[in-house]
């Protein structure tokens, strides 16, 4: 058994109703990027920032799959200039940044279908 960390990272998978418009939302909004759309029909992204990736599907015609609520919880290093950069691109926020309980200052955005997200930053 190694000592080194075996977990390297977690990408969020969201089900989306349209991928076109979510990707845009969050190249937009958030400032993420990505390369290219996957499936045929286009269904499938991988957005991108600062190393954190969030996967985007849009269910095929006919498809149905369970919606979870989704509230994730990225870390980043200054919580009140990304809060500043999301309200000024018009990011739906959900409060202004705050100390929580649990020695983190945070706060929260709603993506277009409804995804929480949650951005931290350890105090």
């Amino acid at each position: 058994m190694s000592d080194q960390p075996q977990f390297q990272s977690i990408n969020p998978y969201f089900v989306v109703d349209d991928v076109f418009a979510s990707a845009a939302y969050y190249r937009d909004v958030f400032g993420f990027t990505f390369d290219q759309f996957w499936l045929e029909p286009p269904q499938f992204v991988i957005v991108m920032r600062d190393g954190i990736q969030i996967m985007l599907h849009q269910p095929g015609e006919g498809g149905t799959e369970v919606r979870p609520n989704g509230k994730v919880i990225p870390y980043v290093r200054d919580v009140d200039s990304l809060y500043s950069e999301f309200t000024e691109r018009g990011a739906n926020t959900l409060g202004e940044p705050e100390l929580m309980p649990h020695a983190c200052r945070e706060f929260r955005v709603q993506d277009i279908n409804g995804y929480v997200l949650c951005f931290g930053q350890l105090v």
